[in-house]
């Protein structure tokens, strides 16, 4: 991949290991049974949510890189490798499978355990008993799935040259869609049931472990579910997937020669020299434009499919749906955040400073290093001073939120050190009846101890959720997940302002750009890409061709609205929606763009309100209990965040104005 290539380009010397690998300390949790990995969504909203739901909850947080390029190089650090700061600690998927043998002889049980619950179905369903024992064989057969999703795919993401290992992953996808088209009579049966029943039931103590399937099919009592229909949409979501699959295919695995990149002249003082080496840096791109284009348009009329089958006016609107959110809601949160685009401008303005250009700022400049060395990062961070920043910068939430975060680290479910083998990026899988498993590609620097923060974020409030809930209520909204993600991101942002002196190796100054370079990219890009997807979505609906031509200029135009006129946009940064998986993943990063919004909110009332902790608390307690929109309503935001952006442009412009004052200095 592109980013590996560039990263081995800038390695200057290879170091052994400095940093320790924790001591492992079973515990009750790591003699598990069963795995789960996502708590089922029924029919309706799993369809909709596909790619959103599970491994993808936090897979891969990689920003729009045609326009944040900072991505694609870790800080020059003369001296480091990722050899000296990530210790080789590997993933133990014991607890799950022992052997590769104990998954065949899995994916042989979970027939056996489909077929037993399809018997359930002529039985008499107003029987209390009978339902139970529908929930209860149902919930073995997703425990079983959710173990063999979880072993397959990260036997796969650790191991990319196994063909095994892929062939396992779509063996399983396949098992799917047929189980999930074959449980369809399950939706179907539990809402032609008199809603009296369904409420009664939910009163009843012996069905308290699944109180959000009851709400589900209460909600939805009126709804036509129609089984043939619902499993004619579950087998073909193999097809549905195809669009990303090419996505996959061409970036991945096409052979394209690529030109041999030099990291110097990225950053050399001639404009035209950093032109072509951009040029060489997104050939593969320009060449597969037209088909790239071609694998975007069938995913949005997909997604169009989709909803239509389900009766929504639109596809945004299901994916809102999701978090019950309407859309009214959602625009007033876009249009306040719009309010606050002259701060983006003026960031744009900000950063032409730090890196000397006297013109507009434009896609080449990027990786110019500042001109005064107390925005450079230094970097060069261990993984264990990593973890004990994190740990010390956690303590505001309190002692269940540290122990939960110290468990992490011993229970010997992450995967740390980068390998030529193993996919990039970084994510959380989380479990209900095992601590989280966590994937990381950790080099030492800034943004990978940010990284470790978000993702340390999601394993915390799977641990959290998981021992407060049950399995068919623990699993969060992929919303409130991203909130609870970026808000350690945020509590670490602020701990190390109010504490420079814990972190000798990077400067007040520098973290404040990058501050602000990760408001850029979680909050304003991802609402640009979502009024992108939202545009497409719509000329679609009309007929409209989405061909690269039109995907380019559509892209160039919001770049440029969004960037203001310190920014200059050129060819490349029309681009950008060749390089952004997440449009493959439904509608996705809008929940990005209002969790940070809300993170930024809830790291400042840490700090200056004791009593907002236990709220906040109790929130990643809830699991999915209550939808994302309450979640954040009982936060005091409003159903889509919209009342937190205020306070979340006003940390902006601190931020802005300090790093203006110390250019002015």
């Amino acid at each position: 991949m592109r980013d590996q290539d560039i990263q081995r380009a800038k390695q200057h010397s290879q170091q052994t290991s400095s940093g320790e690998v924790p001591e492992y300390i079973p515990s009750e949790d790591d003699q598990m049974q069963d795995v789960s990995i996502d708590a089922e969504m029924p029919d309706k909203q799993m369809s909709l949510r596909k790619g959103c739901a599970g491994a993808l909850i936090a897979l891969l947080l990689l920003f729009v890189v045609s326009i944040a390029l900072n991505n694609y190089f870790a800080p020059d650090y003369e001296d480091t490798s990722y050899e000296a700061y990530a210790p080789d600690i590997r993933m133990d998927l014991s607890p799950v499978f022992e052997t590769e043998a104990d998954w065949e002889s899995g994916l042989e049980r979970l027939e056996v355990l489909v077929s037993d619950l399809e018997r359930i179905r002529d039985e008499n369903w107003d029987d209390s008993d009978v339902f139970l024992k529908m929930l209860r064989k149902r919930e073995h057969v997703l425990k079983l799935m959710d173990k063999l999703e979880l072993y397959a795919h990260i036997l796969q993401d650790t191991n990319l040259e196994s063909d095994e290992a892929a062939d396992r992953v779509a063996q399983f996808q396949r098992k799917k869609a047929e189980i999930d088209g074959r449980m369809t009579f399950i939706d179907e049966e539990a809402t032609s049931l008199k809603l009296t029943t369904l409420r009664k039931w939910q009163d009843l103590p012996a069905f308290s472990p699944y109180r959000s399937d009851l709400a589900f099919w209460t909600t939805y009592n009126d709804y036509d579910f129609d089984g043939q229909r619902e499993g004619i949409a579950a087998e073909a979501s193999l097809i549905m997937d195809l669009p990303e699959s090419f996505y996959e295919a061409y970036m991945y695995h096409t052979d394209i020669e690529t030109k041999e990149l030099e990291y110097e002249d990225f950053i050399d003082s001639d404009r035209e020299v950093r032109k072509e080496a951009f040029d060489k840096l997104y050939e593969k791109n320009k060449v597969g434009a037209h088909l790239l284009a071609a694998a975007l348009e069938g995913q949005v009329l997909n997604n169009l499919f989709a909803a239509k089958l389900y009766d929504y006016e639109d596809a945004f609107s299901a994916a809102l749906d999701e978090d019950g959110i309407e859309s009214d809601a959602y625009m007033t949160f876009e249009a306040s955040l719009k309010e606050g685009m002259d701060l983006l401008h003026r960031w744009k303005a900000i950063q032409r400073k730090l890196v000397g250009i006297e013109d507009q700022l434009q896609f080449s400049d990027m990786f110019l290093p500042y001109e005064q060395e107390s925005f450079i990062l230094s970097g060069g961070i261990s993984f264990s001073d990593a973890s004990a920043l994190i740990e010390e910068a956690d303590r505001r939430f309190g002692l269940d939120y540290t122990e939960a975060y110290s468990a992490l680290l011993h229970a010997q479910t992450m995967d740390v050190k980068p390998r030529d083998d193993k996919v990039d990026g970084a994510y959380t899988w989380g479990l209900y009846e095992s601590a989280p498993y966590v994937l990381l590609n950790y080099y030492g620097d800034f943004e990978d101890l940010m990284t470790l923060a978000h993702e340390s974020g999601h394993a915390v409030h799977y641990q959290l959720a998981r021992v407060a809930q049950s399995y068919s209520d623990y699993d969060p909204s992929v919303l409130v997940s991203e909130m609870v993600a970026t808000t350690n991101e945020a509590v670490l942002f602020e701990w190390l302002l109010a504490h420079p002196e814990a972190m000798p190796s990077e400067r007040r100054e520098a973290i404040l750009v990058e501050y602000a370079k990760s408001i850029e990219n979680t909050i304003f890009v991802q609402l640009m890409v979502s009024e992108f997807q939202q545009k497409i979505h719509e000329q679609a609906r009309e007929g409209i061709h989405l061909d690269a031509d039109h995907l380019s200029a559509l892209w160039l135009e919001l770049t440029q609205a969004y960037y203001g006129s310190a920014y200059l946009v050129d060819d490349l940064d029309g681009l950008g929606w060749t390089d952004m998986q997440h449009l493959y993943w439904g509608f996705y990063v809008q929940k990005y763009a209002m969790g940070y919004t809300a993170g930024i909110a809830n790291a400042l009332r840490i700090q200056s309100d004791e009593t907002f902790k236990d709220q906040y608390l109790q929130v990643l307690k809830d699991g999915n209990t209550k939808t994302g929109s309450e979640q954040l309503i009982a936060l005091g935001y409003g159903p889509a965040a919209e009342d937190a952006v205020p306070i979340m442009l006003n940390r902006f412009e601190e931020v802005l104005n300090e790093i203006e004052n110390t250019l002015k200095k």
